[in-house]
């Protein structure tokens, strides 16, 4: 009995931005393939009873090339399951366990673009809805805490093969979309940001939908947030361990208006007139692959401009593929 749940599939896409060629980790896949990851293989709470050898022979027969893990890399089941994967040529996929509060409510952390990048509260806090800020950092003590858990996730995993790239704010494109859309109340101003990837640009859009016509304020999703925490992130990481890129998954962005043969939106609160498109999807996609990171060398600017901070790694999830197993 295959025991992960849900089950789902994440298909990978390595990248390299300059040339076309395929860039793989020593410890990753073979050149020119895309890689079968089984989603949610094993979570915190199931991980000393869920993966077992048969498990992850199971999921190896079934050409899945490894499983994506949320799991912190420095929980006591952790050795046990890169061991496995170790003997049977698995791979893992990891949640980066020092990063991921980033991503979850009540723990993440957003480049705050109404201050300059040199005042003190250049990155909040917000807590678990948005409503306010709880504390503040100045990019100086942002980075440090970056590099900080780049480097503990480095020292973690140095003698852990199996281990092939971290995942991190999965699905972020479409939730900081949705996020940013569903603003009716002002009072959650903040959860604008989460997770911190996309700038906050906004452009007006007209939209046809059920021989209605729609005036909506939609995110334009064109560029990573140079200054912003997963921008950040992926250098540190990239910095720390070049072998173990760090990446995002991408869940697809699309407007549906109708569903085996019922109309969206099930719920009234749903607004599908404002729901992204497959064109939002690609803006996303590229603004990704042409990610840059800046930072200051003072307190006072001109900063240096932005550097490119390349990707190595795409992630898009499957849904229609499902592997099911009694």
């Amino acid at each position: 009995m295959i025991c992960f749940h849900p089950p789902r599939c994440l298909i990978l896409l390595s990248l390299l931005v300059s040339v076309p060629a395929v860039i793989c980790t020593a410890d990753g896949p073979p050149p020119n393939c895309i890689p079968v990851i089984a989603m949610n293989a094993c979570q915190n709470t199931l991980c000393d009873t869920c993966m077992d050898m048969e498990t992850v022979c199971q999921l190896s027969w079934h050409y899945f090339d490894g499983f994506w893990v949320e799991y912190w890399v420095s929980g006591e089941n952790f050795p046990s399951m890169a061991n496995l994967c170790d003997s049977t040529g698995m791979y893992m996929v990891c949640t980066t366990s020092p990063f991921l509060p980033y991503q979850h409510p009540a723990k993440w952390w957003a480049r705050y673009d109404s201050v300059e990048l040199w005042s003190d509260s250049a990155f909040i806090h917000p807590d678990e809805d948005g409503e306010e800020i709880l504390s503040v950092r100045t990019a100086a003590a942002m980075m440090d805490s970056i590099v900080g858990d780049a480097s503990s996730l480095d020292s973690l995993n140095s003698n852990r093969p199996a281990v092939w790239y971290y995942d991190t704010c999965n699905e972020g494109p479409s939730r900081q979309y949705r996020r940013r859309v569903d603003g009716s109340d002002s009072a959650y101003a903040y959860d604008d940001y989460m997770p911190n990837m996309y700038t906050q640009a906004l452009e007006r859009d007209v939209v046809e939908f059920e021989d209605s016509t729609y005036y909506v304020t939609v995110p334009v999703m064109e560029e990573i947030e140079p200054q912003g925490v997963f921008s950040w992130m992926h250098y540190a990481a990239y910095q720390a361990d070049s072998t173990r890129p760090l990446s995002v998954t991408f869940a697809t962005m699309h407007r549906i208006g109708r569903w085996a043969g019922q109309i969206l939106p099930f719920e009234d609160q749903m607004d599908v007139q404002d729901a992204p498109t497959f064109h939002d999807q690609a803006m996303a996609v590229r603004a990704y692959l042409d990610m840059e990171i800046q930072y200051y060398e003072s307190s006072q600017p001109p900063h240096p401009p932005p550097q490119p901070n390349p990707p190595h790694i795409l992630e898009m999830n499957a849904y229609p593929f499902r592997q099911v197993s009694q």
